[in-house]
């Protein structure tokens, strides 16, 4: 992974706005590949489909929207993050993965999905890493001050002390060792200690969450989606254009939609055999499927969801205020490689209830997502998502909740 640090055709970058061709591939040698159609969900969950070359959009209070989302060919759809990528964490619940193209000072130009510039200050990154480089190995903060990860012949040392700044060639860092500037190909990991919270954006009806393509999580005001492109407001009124490519949906951020995935669970009960400390344990992943993978179902990659293993039950406490949840339930893609692709039986139970109300009958592996419909949530304190395993056991039993969505 060693990240491009000349311009090339992003020599004339001074802002956040994306080069006019954002047609460039993902992955080499695949060809250029846009959204082909537009799909708005509703607040009662339900999706309808919108020709690309007919929809506009500058609020979503124009179509009582939730969520937009671009269908895109399969195999665009399923492409990973570029192998020579990064991972920067934002803070706010905001990441990217996306190339490095130039590092001067306290600032990085990187290069998102389908082509889009993103100029980043030191102020807004926590981390940058490289988790391929890791070899599993978590970066975490130190207990004071900023720590970078430096790749040695035979491990990783954590380098403790205070990052100076980008150059060239890599990351000048003070530390015991001196002053040091560590080569991007030595660095796994860079954690910084934030010196103040990141400039918000101030609540309002534009706000929303875009869920990048093929990975990535930006909070920001919508301008507009207009002539292919998502226009887009960031912090500090920065400025962003993203082609449909480049984006997967976006979701809106104004407190009346929520995702069931970004509150921590009151309850976990998951493995087999049931209550047996030394039985098989599949933790359930947040936005991964449960064996680590991105969320495939129905031949696409899914932003947002939960990924667990049979059998699984997730509880969670809410506040009483949501109206109703919405989502769908599938097993993972990723079993098509196995020999048996399993099946599942998934229900939703309210309040400690002995009946659900909603099951989703026997679920197979390569089936279409299956829709959760509308679930009435009023007055609602407990949910439950609970997974049961089919006629084989637990044998690939990867059920994804898709899209769990909790609406006000």
């Amino acid at each position: 992974m060693r990240p491009s640090l000349s311009f090339g055709s992003l020599v004339a970058l001074a802002t956040l706005v994306s080069p006019a061709d954002a047609s460039a591939p993902q992955t080499a040698g695949a060809p250029p590949a846009s959204a082909e159609s537009v799909e708005v969900q509703s607040r009662a969950g339900a999706w309808r489909r919108i020709p690309v070359a007919e929809f506009r959009l500058a609020s979503f209070a124009e179509l009582d929207a939730i969520a937009v989302r671009f269908e895109r060919p399969a195999a665009r759809s399923a492409a990973l993050p570029a192998a020579d990528a990064f991972e920067f964490q934002l803070g706010g619940g905001e990441w990217v993965n996306a190339r490095l193209v130039r590092a001067e000072g306290e600032r990085l130009w990187v290069e998102l999905g389908a082509g889009a510039a993103l100029e980043l200050s030191i102020d807004d990154v926590l981390s940058i890493s490289a988790p391929a480089r890791l070899a599993g190995l978590e970066s975490a903060p130190a207990a004071s001050g900023d720590r970078l990860y430096w790749l040695r012949p035979k491990g990783v040392d954590r380098v403790d002390g205070a990052f100076q700044e980008f150059v060239e060639g890599g990351v000048v860092f003070e530390s015991a060792l001196g002053v040091k500037t560590f080569p991007w190909s030595e660095v796994g990991a860079l954690v910084i200690e934030p010196l103040g919270a990141p400039a918000a954006l101030a609540a309002g009806p534009a706000r929303v969450e875009v869920d990048l393509a093929p990975t990535g999580r930006l909070r920001a005001e919508l301008v507009a989606i207009e002539g292919g492109r998502v226009k887009l407001r960031w912090r500090a009124a920065r400025e962003l254009e993203l082609a449909l490519d480049g984006v997967d949906q976006l979701v809106r951020d104004d407190g009346s939609v929520g995702h069931l995935g970004a509150l921590a669970p009151a309850k976990v009960l998951e493995g087999w055999p049931p209550d047996d400390e030394a039985g098989m344990r599949w933790p359930f992943q947040v936005d991964r499927s449960v064996v680590g993978g991105p969320l495939r179902a129905g031949g696409r990659v899914w932003s947002r969801g939960i990924g667990v293993h049979a059998p699984s039950r997730l509880e969670w406490d809410l506040d009483g205020g949501w109206k109703r949840l919405v989502g769908a339930a599938a097993i993972d893609d990723s079993v098509g490689l196995l020999a048996y692709r399993g099946s599942v039986r998934c229900a939703i139970y309210l309040d400690g209830a002995a009946t659900p109300v909603w099951s989703s009958g026997r679920i197979e592996g390569g089936a279409v997502p299956v829709a959760l419909g509308e679930i009435d949530l009023s007055g609602v304190r407990r949910v439950a998502l609970e997974v049961d395993m089919g006629e084989r056991l637990y044998v690939a039993d990867r059920l994804n909740w898709l899209d769990l969505r909790l609406i006000r």
